[in-house]
């Protein structure tokens, strides 16, 4: 399936390195649902961030007077939720309606969480009516998904 090759370790190098392969794993591995959970990395542009941060931290170049940098815009979750409530998303929204043990936790990114499910239900149902999704709570799961959105920073 993948076609790896074997002996030269630079054509293996190489070879985990071209797209297909990263996209191949990708969706193999990492979705567990409609794209989720979203994986993000650094935006190395030479200039504002030099290197990946892991090589920063190695090597110890970085500003040890900021802890910590982050940021979200105000309808972040709609990055989820633009194309859940899309004729798209209609099978997504379903599954998340139907098994909501599993999907909801995986929605909120909480699923290594000590109790996901438990924890899904109370960030639904401070933002929710019930745990019936519809068309007409865009605007609440929208707020019920941006809190899941940081955690792929």
């Amino acid at each position: 399936m993948l076609n790896i090759p074997t002996g030269c370790s630079s054509s293996f190098v190489a070879f985990l390195f071209s797209s297909s392969i990263l996209i191949t794993l990708k969706e193999c591995f990492l979705q567990e649902w409609y794209d989720l959970p979203l994986t993000v990395g650094p935006c190395v542009d030479g200039s504002f961030l030099p290197q990946h941060p892991a090589s920063l931290l190695r090597l110890a170049r970085y500003n040890d007077n900021v802890d910590i940098m982050t940021g979200t815009v105000h309808d972040e979750g709609n990055l989820i939720t633009a194309g859940l409530f899309s004729k798209a998303g209609e099978e997504a929204l379903q599954q998340l309606n139907d098994n909501f043990n599993k999907v909801g936790p995986i929605l909120l990114g909480v699923t290594n969480e000590e109790n996901p499910v438990y924890l899904a239900r109370r960030v639904f149902l401070r933002y929710m009516s019930d745990l019936n999704v519809t068309m007409d709570d865009e605007p609440a799961l929208t707020k019920v998904s941006i809190l899941g959105s940081d955690e792929t920073h």
